[in-house]
């Protein structure tokens, strides 16, 4: 497990994107990818809406509005992953930290 910890000064791009995904049943739903090149490290994480982030936009909303400010203002960055309950934590410095249900998947 690779966990993201670096300031917005080391992030050379990130890329914050909703794309469907298929379940076995067939049902159709969408998860963000979230991808982030920080020393030329790439991390790569998917992330699901749930109860306490039900509105899949306004994750999105908020990774790309914390992240441009983390790459402005040069803020720390850190996402950390909880792997038994598919868990990340996504803290941004001064802005605050998130629980999202979601996985690194590279």
């Amino acid at each position: 497990m690779k966990k993201l910890k670096a300031n917005g000064s080391r992030i050379s791009s990130y890329q914050v994107s909703v794309i469907p995904y298929t379940v076995e049943s067939g049902e159709t739903y969408q998860k963000i990818s979230l991808v982030v090149v920080a020393e030329s490290i790439k991390y790569t994480y998917d992330i699901h809406q749930d109860t306490r982030h039900p509105d899949i936009q306004n994750i999105k909303k908020h990774l790309e509005t914390s992240l441009a400010k983390a790459v402005e203002e040069y803020l720390n960055v850190e996402i950390s992953e909880y792997t038994e309950r598919f868990y990340l934590f996504v803290d941004f410095q001064g802005i605050g930290q998130e629980q999202y249900t979601g996985r690194c998947t590279a």
